[in-house]
């Protein structure tokens, strides 16, 4: 009887293990396509900030999110990021700005360059500054409310702009989370998964370095215990 229960704890354990590592796999396959940019063929280097205190400042008035919800999505953000982030009083004081209007009229305002010919359309754009070592400096994005009537899409909408402005600025196809290139309206992936904490714990590591190439980053998460990262929360 003894040896049967000790033969059961051992295939119980190995299949927990089996679960992890497969887990494990999937959440490292996710985090090297939503962790870097691609520009054409090309990956860009990583991107993050190097600092750990973070001001934004919100222009225009926010749609689809109360305050109180805004304040427990950037708390949900610093438990597993590590980073703190304090509002502002105007949008050039700020690291992160959030504007809530006009696409054009938010290019005029950040004086971006239009060298990728906008289109006048664009209910959407995001920009951002970096140093030398691909450090973020200033990120920003707009959100033309006005033009979008789900309040579930623009939820979704802000923290996918959110977790960009982060660094995380890679296409995620076919998956129900924040990360997701798309919005979906029959999985409403407008809530924080596993999936989404688990990559931007991964992203600010000590280990991950701005600037980093893909083939560095999977050197890296080779040498990392992610066990502690996929289980904050």
């Amino acid at each position: 009887m003894k040896y049967f229960l000790t033969l059961i704890s051992i295939v119980l354990l190995s299949t927990t293990v089996v679960g992890q590592n497969r887990k494990e796999k999937k959440t490292i396959d996710t985090y090297l396509q939503v962790s870097n940019q691609k520009m054409g063929c090309r990956s860009m280097p990583l991107m993050k900030w190097n600092q750990d205190s973070i001001g934004y400042y919100i222009y225009g008035k926010m749609k689809g999110m109360k305050e109180k919800n805004w304040k427990r999505f950037l708390n949900k953000i610093e438990r597993v990021s590590g980073l703190h982030f304090y509002p502002v009083e105007n949008s050039k004081d700020a690291q992160i700005l959030l504007y809530f209007g006009k696409v054009r009229e938010y290019i005029k305002s950040e004086e971006i360059s239009n060298k990728f010919k906008i289109d006048s359309k664009a209910i959407v754009w995001s920009n951002r500054d970096y140093d030398y070592s691909f450090g973020l400096q200033r990120t920003s994005f707009c959100i033309d409310k006005d033009e979008i009537h789900n309040f579930n899409q623009i939820k979704y909408m802000i923290k996918h702009e959110f977790l960009r402005a982060l660094g995380l600025l890679g296409k995620l196809s076919g998956s129900t989370c924040v990360m997701s290139e798309e919005y979906s309206r029959k999985n409403k992936n407008n809530l924080l998964r596993s999936v989404d904490k688990a990559c931007l714990a991964i992203h600010y590591a000590d280990n991950i370095k701005s600037g980093m190439s893909t083939a560095e980053v999977k050197t890296a998460l080779k040498t990392m215990d992610l066990t502690p990262l996929l289980r904050r929360r």
